[in-house]
């Protein structure tokens, strides 16, 4: 039984225990019922908030001529990305179809992270094209220095490739498997390109898709995916046609 159906009893027993409980009780049982009241407003708030989203994706995708998949596509939940492969979870606000002249996708991927109290249901949204060629890994993040990300490279945990290009290489870490694949789509005019592009966005290779990543754990607004499709929509068309059609072993995501 929800939160909100159990609500109405729980007032109803507060104001019986009110009349007829001894007064220094009265404080122990106001307190529980507050409890269960701010329980109840926060289940509702985060409803409100899930049914204004699910509209507002619906709105885009008409005025764009795009298809608004509400229940989601399981499928795209095994997509091979880095994120996806890391973070198992569910797939919410499916849009797709053409976009400024090439067929694409997006969704908010719904997943967990921590545990015990610390765990917490998060969204991240996700754009991706896809195109014929079964690339390796890749994956491009602003650069988060850390002491376990560190320790990662010393553990050999975290295969981080440099590029020589010492700007590039403060601003985004690089990991693949494939060290060669990696530096031949990182050419100059693609570093130079995202070194321009908003740090909110990450990329990812595998496969057969190329992907922009909003934030983690937090759903972009729906006014600043056009930005991200558009994005995606770029990277992929940055990355050179001969890498696109040269003979890469595929390994696994980065």
């Amino acid at each position: 039984m929800s939160v909100l159906r159990i609500l109405p009893y729980v007032f109803y027993v507060v104001a019986v225990l009110f009349f007829f409980v001894p007064g220094e009780t009265v404080g122990i049982v106001m307190a529980i019922g507050a409890v269960f009241a701010a329980m109840g407003f926060g289940h509702l708030a985060q409803k409100q908030e899930t049914r204004k989203r699910r509209q507002a994706l619906g709105d885009f995708a008409v005025e764009r001529g795009l298809t608004f998949v509400a229940e989601g596509d399981a499928a795209y939940a095994g997509l091979p990305l880095a994120h996806t492969t890391k973070h198992k979870g569910k797939v919410l606000w499916v849009i797709r179809g053409r976009y400024l002249g090439r067929d694409i996708a997006s969704f908010d991927h719904e997943y967990v992270v921590g545990s015990g109290k610390r765990r917490k249901v998060v969204q991240r949204t996700i754009a991706f094209v896809e195109f014929d060629s079964d690339l390796p890994g890749l994956s491009l993040d602003h650069w988060s220095d850390t002491v376990f990300m560190r320790l990662g490279e010393r553990l050999g945990l975290v295969h981080d490739v440099k590029t020589s290009d010492i700007a590039f290489d403060k601003a985004f870490q690089v990991e693949s498997q494939d060290e060669a694949f990696a530096l031949q789509v990182l050419y100059p005019a693609m570093r130079e390109w995202l070194l321009r592009v908003s740090r909110d966005w990450a990329f990812q290779v595998a496969g057969r898709y190329a992907a922009c990543l909003g934030p983690e754990r937090q759903a972009i607004d729906v006014s600043r995916l056009p930005d991200l499709l558009e994005a995606c929509i770029q990277f992929e068309r940055q990355i050179p046609s001969w890498v696109l059609s040269t003979p890469f072993r595929a390994t696994p995501s980065a």
